[in-house]
């Protein structure tokens, strides 16, 4: 029984009226998040497959780019400081330290 006062015609007279609103409000707050949680995870389970795809591609082209790196890193030559081969640069261009003959230079084109 919600209302110890029913004959009066007035809803408000009941002193169980805050108890209802508790309860309603309890119901409605466990009802709603199971109703959200259901619709998240209902979401979560159709769209799986497409997260997945779209995470493994991610995954791949990053890989790609990283080989791709790894390779231009790879093809860069190291060799001892000749002055006959380097005329123009006796210098880094970098630090702009003269080279000496023990140091390795990494020759890059100027283009």
């Amino acid at each position: 029984m919600l209302w110890a006062d029913i004959d009066s015609g007035n809803c408000m007279d009941g002193y169980n009226l805050f108890d209802f609103f508790i309860w309603l409000s309890l119901l409605l707050l466990t009802v709603g998040s199971a109703i959200i949680t259901s619709c998240t995870c209902l979401i979560a389970i159709c769209c799986a497959p497409c997260i997945y795809r779209f995470v493994t591609e991610y995954v791949s082209q990053m890989r790609a780019g990283q080989v791709q790196r790894n390779g231009v890193i790879d093809a860069i030559v190291l060799r001892k400081y000749n002055p006959n081969d380097f005329k123009q640069y006796s210098e880094c261009v970098i630090c702009m330290a003269e080279f000496t003959e023990e140091d390795e230079v990494t020759p890059l084109p100027c283009n």
